[in-house]
């Protein structure tokens, strides 16, 4: 391909964050998460004009979000890209947040079956005693 991919396990813990790189933020996540057993690919696709620095202004302080009425993306440079890939090859399994209805849970083993996937489909079971279920996050107006 003519983007640069990275393709990685995720690592657990804060200990691998020792310095200030994307990568490093984008595979790591927290402990509890160690269960997952994630692999995450990434596709890195820059404007090379851009210079990578569309989200600072100007005394070098950097935005949230680029910039676009300060430092224009060109309009050639696509919105998006799409990229075949063989998502059987990748899956080992889906795990469906705990706080997914029951219609998307199912949606989510209808669309597998869709695609002839053979990875199983499983509902999360990092609820704990402090983690609020969905009928009490409903409540909250949170869903």
């Amino acid at each position: 391909m003519l983007d640069r991919v990275h393709l990685g396990l995720v690592r657990y813990g804060h200990a691998y964050l020792t310095g200030d790189n994307i990568l490093r933020y984008i595979y790591c996540k927290r402990q509890s998460f160690e269960g997952e057993r994630e692999v995450r690919a990434v596709l890195c696709c820059y404007d090379p004009l851009a210079g990578n620095n569309r989200q600072f202004v100007d005394l070098n302080i950097p935005s949230r979000e680029p910039l676009d009425d300060v430092n224009p993306r060109h309009k050639w440079v696509h919105e998006f890209k799409r990229r075949r890939i063989d998502v059987n090859s990748l899956l080992t399994g889906i795990v469906v947040s705990p706080w997914a209805s029951d219609e998307v849970f199912e949606e989510v083993k209808l669309w597998v079956n869709l695609k002839h996937l053979s990875c199983p489909v499983s509902c999360s079971d990092l609820m704990g005693s402090l983690t609020p279920t969905r009928e009490e996050l409903q409540k909250l107006g949170c869903l």
